[in-house]
């Protein structure tokens, strides 16, 4: 499941609505089938929680959600944390993050990004219907690459070692670490140059925004992961709706109750390339199939 560039592989999360605890797999495709009431859209708002997020920000993605009393399981409440972990895969095709060259080095070395693993975590308030950001933490595992030529492509030859690169929320800051193996590359050789010196980002955090909300906490990393929720897309189609009289033109993009379905397929029949612009460009799609049990996630 995923853009092209980047899967979401794994899927942890803990008191969000009618979760307790859920720890689920994804693949490319994935189908969910259950009986009604049994967790099948509350799975779906979680991934527009997301959505919701880096569009509108942590505060507001809460309140679309009907607040605090709303995205937390009713029998938990304040009495645990909300946490979302995901575990994000980009191996197909590793991502660029930046490049760095240390003192006395000949060759520069590129920073190659083939796995992430982003987790943050929420307190309630017991007392009040507040709450504040308890943990955030984004893990890179990469490769290092030396350069050679501007015009090479990634091989295993040029590989000179691999750790992980850690964005830790710390004390309403961003922490950079890094963590090479068997390599001495030190943290301060790599610090993007929007860090400090002191390997923190320099302006402070909301108390209550997310550092993934921010466009540029680690460039293109940010704008990868940004992109990755930003393009989730929901539908909840009314069999209904495509059943009534349509116009023979209209938007060719689908619309959320899947009002406009016959023109999309219209559309699809009479040019198969336009099949790629409606459908593939970039989006996950996310179906929940209204008076049935079953729910659709994938490409």
């Amino acid at each position: 499941m995923g853009n092209g560039k980047m899967l979401i592989k794994k899927i942890k999360v803990s008191n969000f609505k009618s979760f307790g605890e859920l720890d689920i797999e994804l693949g490319r495709f994935n189908v969910l089938i259950g009986a009604n009431a049994s967790g099948k859209s509350n799975f779906v708002y979680l991934l527009k929680f997301l959505n919701d997020v880096v569009k509108s920000g942590l505060d507001n993605a809460i309140s679309m959600q009907g607040g605090v009393d709303y995205i937390r399981n009713i029998n938990i409440g304040a009495s645990e944390n909300l946490s979302l972990e995901l575990h994000i895969d980009s191996t197909d095709r590793p991502l660029k993050t930046f490049r760095f060259k240390k003192e006395g080095d000949k060759k520069p070395t590129d920073i190659y990004v083939n796995k992430l693993e982003y987790k943050f975590s929420i307190k309630f308030h017991k007392t009040t219907k507040g709450y504040k950001i308890n943990e955030e933490r984004l893990i890179a595992k990469c490769d290092f690459i030396e350069v050679k030529k501007r015009t090479e492509k990634i091989d295993g030859e040029k590989k000179i070692g691999e750790g992980e690169i850690t964005l830790i929320r710390d004390n309403g800051r961003i922490k950079y670490e890094l963590k090479p193996k068997d390599m001495s590359i030190k943290t301060a050789d790599t610090i993007p140059p929007f860090f400090s010196k002191k390997g923190i980002f320099q302006e402070k955090i909301s108390a209550k925004g997310l550092f993934v909300e921010i466009p540029m906490f680690l460039l293109p990393l940010s704008i990868e992961i940004n992109d990755l929720f930003r393009t989730i897309s929901i539908y909840d189609l009314d069999p209904k709706l495509p059943k009534k009289a349509t116009p023979i033109t209209g938007k060719t993009e689908l619309e959320p109750d899947g009002s406009n379905l016959a023109i999309v397929l219209k559309n699809i029949l009479d040019d198969k390339k336009k099949s790629g612009k409606n459908f593939q460009s970039g989006k996950r799609l996310l179906t929940i199939y209204r008076g049935t049990n079953c729910g659709k996630i994938g490409r």
